[in-house]
């Protein structure tokens, strides 16, 4: 995103009920916990190490600029938060660049919130913000969304190296036994057939005995696995072998996340 604070108009605006308050140098658990609730549903955001966050989202900035940590908050309990900086090259008066490092939200509220608390920024003619989700909400609440000045880059790289040990470890929405083969020339344990059973709980994944449904090559098990693409839009584009075409629609209903998939830090 890249957009003067002026044009932050909603197209249905509701009320902030709740406060900003800046966030002290010993607060650190409290970004902590906020981002880790925020991840909880998502899929490819990181564990982030102490030595990441003081590196990277709380590092300071060049000489002359500014970081700021601030909290929404409504009766009492922190819903999200927003870490920038004021770029050192903007004037001291209008004209000041804003730089979002990280915007974190567990309720909509919060989210609409914190624009609305940039919209009233009346020094500041340019907010930059690199690390935008693919689905985040911001284009469809907008009076003039195009405003914000899309652009799109590279963002996420997956691989999956171990099939037996990540399959397991993705939270799974619905319940469901998938029977693959995984063609991989670089990992040969991955090669081979393979039975995922998932469910809500927990799921478990082992070497099949059983036909496969589709054979898939490890690069686009990554984009099945992180919700980047479903098994029918890959089958289209012959990203994988379907053996059998009854089992599209239970590999797109299993294999769906909650949302795109997003690294919102650089490593």
């Amino acid at each position: 995103y890249n957009l003067d604070p002026q044009y932050l108009e909603f197209t249905h605006p509701k009320p902030v009920t709740g406060s900003f308050r800046e966030i002290g140098d010993d607060e650190f658990s409290l970004l902590v916990n906020l981002y880790r609730q925020f991840r909880a549903d998502k899929t490819a955001y990181i564990h982030r190490s102490r030595d990441h966050w003081n590196h990277e989202l709380l590092n300071p900035p060049s000489p002359g600029g500014f970081l700021c940590k601030v909290a929404y908050v409504e009766d009492g309990e922190p819903l999200g938060y927003c870490l920038y900086t004021v770029d050192p090259s903007s004037e001291l008066g209008s004209g000041q660049r804003l730089i979002i490092r990280d915007l974190i939200w567990l309720k909509f509220s919060a989210y609409q919130a914190i624009w609305e608390y940039f919209s009233n920024m009346d020094l500041v003619s340019n907010i930059t913000w690199t690390r935008v989700p693919v689905d985040d909400p911001l284009p469809h609440l907008m009076l003039e969304p195009r405003r914000i000045n899309i652009t799109a880059r590279d963002g996420l790289l997956g691989r999956i190296v171990d099939v037996e040990q990540a399959l397991p470890k993705r939270h799974y929405d619905e319940e469901g036994t998938l029977t693959f083969e995984v063609i991989d020339d670089f990992c040969p344990w991955n090669e081979g057939r393979w039975k995922l059973e998932t469910s809500t709980n927990e799921s478990s994944i082992n070497r099949a005995t059983e036909d496969p449904q589709l054979v898939i090559p490890v690069s686009t098990l990554a984009l099945l696995f992180f919700g980047q693409l479903g098994a029918s839009e890959a089958a289209r584009m012959e990203y994988l072998e379907v053996l059998d075409d009854g089992a599209l629609p239970l590999w797109d209903r299993v294999m769906k996340t909650r949302h795109r998939p997003c690294c919102a830090d650089y490593f």
